[in-house]
């Protein structure tokens, strides 16, 4: 189970124990719900950047900045990778986009 907190980091919790399995530190809130697919967790922050990590151990697999606090829940459909910003802004991301 993965859990975004206003504390900055995004939270992997085991299902069956209840216990913290990782933590992953952005450097501002995540107030969206994160987005599981394949092995990925996948997560705005209000920092701006949009987070994908690992999710067995953590591990940040990217990130990209897309310069707009992001409070929205990622989605994932036909092939992309879409989120909206607080500023209105909607972000569509192709798989191996480094750019917007």
């Amino acid at each position: 189970m993965f859990i975004g907190s206003r504390d900055k980091r995004l939270h992997a919790i085991n299902r069956e124990t209840g216990v913290a399995a990782w933590t992953y530190q952005t450097s501002g809130r995540v107030d969206s719900s994160p987005l599981a697919f394949s092995d990925a967790v996948v997560v705005g922050s209000t920092d701006g950047w949009l987070y994908a990590v690992n999710q067995a151990d953590g591990a940040e697999l990217w990130k990209i900045e897309l310069g707009a606090s992001l409070i929205a829940s990622p989605v994932f459909a036909n092939g992309r990778l879409i989120i909206g910003s607080q500023g209105g802004t909607l972000f569509s991301l192709e798989s191996g986009d480094t750019k917007i």
